[in-house]
């Protein structure tokens, strides 16, 4: 009685040990998939952004492109025509009515005012 007792306690364990295996291979392989799903997925998500932003970037160039030609040719046409002069915030001397002098001795005439008072005191 003891040994078919042994028995049948030993088949129990070896089942329920083949029921473990059988489970944890099962869990192993959903998960393994699940990873492998969640890698894959992560892949294609970067290669579409990474096609998007080269699409992109060909749409920016060619924006900049088109803005730097039309900032040339606004420019040249500016320089090309006929602009009219403002006389607004014209020196009150033109630079050719005095000799070329550094500017702190014409400066306001200080130093020729100290010169007169230096020499009117001698």
């Amino acid at each position: 009685m003891a040994d078919s007792l042994l028995e049948k306690a030993t088949s129990a364990i070896s089942q329920a040990k083949e029921t473990v295996t059988e489970t944890a291979k099962t869990e192993v392989n959903v998960m393994k998939d699940a990873v492998d799903n969640v890698v894959t997925r992560g892949i294609d998500g970067a290669k579409s952004m990474l096609h998007n932003l080269e699409e992109k970037k060909d749409e920016v160039s060619s924006k900049i492109l088109e803005a730097v030609s039309h900032l040339t040719d606004s420019a040249a046409a500016t320089a090309n025509s006929d602009l009219p002069v403002s006389t607004d915030n014209q020196p009150l001397l033109a630079a050719g009515d005095r000799e070329a002098e550094p500017w702190w001795k014409i400066c306001c005439g200080v130093l020729d005012i100290l010169k007169a008072s230096l020499s009117s005191t001698k």
